[in-house]
């Protein structure tokens, strides 16, 4: 009877291990697959060029507060409640104009933004 027991539980794991490993395949190729998507849809490329963009204002922003006189790397519009120099007004004020001139740079209507990327992959 033990031996009985015993070897029907093998059978069981094993079973129960190729079903693990058949589906651990459909996952992995599914994977894959909507990479293959994203990559030739263009959506990738796009993101890339989205956080790019996203990066290159935030450099701006960082050059415009540094050409003020500030160098704290703190964004007195996320922290104004937090951080104790964004109490002053010039700090913030220069954060303010920092942001809007950087925005203004970035922010044009024909630039890609992420709604154009999901928009590869619906087509």
């Amino acid at each position: 009877m033990t031996k009985l027991k015993t070897a029907l539980l093998i059978s069981l794991m094993m079973l129960l291990t190729g079903c693990s490993n058949a589906t651990t395949n459909k996952v992995n190729n599914l994977e894959k697959e909507k990479e293959i998507k994203l990559e030739k849809s263009g959506y990738n490329a796009c993101v890339k060029k989205v956080e790019e963009s996203k990066k290159a204002e935030e450099l701006c922003i960082i050059n415009k507060l540094k050409g003020a006189g500030y160098a704290d790397g703190v964004n007195c519009i996320e922290k104004y409640d937090t951080e104790p120099i964004c109490a002053e007004t010039n700090r913030y004020n220069a954060q303010v104009n920092a942001d809007n001139e950087c925005a203004a740079q970035f922010n044009i209507p024909s630039a890609l933004n992420m709604a154009d990327c999901y928009k590869l992959i619906q087509e």
